[in-house]
């Protein structure tokens, strides 16, 4: 997997640094950014939105990538 980072922005104007790993499932390019999970509480906004973006849990990322 091949990894960066990205910049978030959070609630009350913080930005935070958190890492991105790439990786491929078959013939498409996934992305997961990874965050700690203090985030579930206050998850960072949506660039479209503005709104809290909680994202998906770990099984519901499994489930997605599940080829069954």
């Amino acid at each position: 997997s091949v990894q960066r980072e990205v910049r978030l922005r959070y609630a009350g104007g913080v930005k935070e640094t958190r890492p991105i790993h790439r990786f491929w499932a078959g013939d498409t390019a996934i992305e997961l950014i990874v965050l700690p999970l203090k985030d579930r509480a206050n998850p960072p906004l949506n660039d479209l939105s503005e709104r809290p973006d909680k994202g998906i849990s770990l099984a519901h990322a499994e489930a997605l990538l599940d080829p069954g």
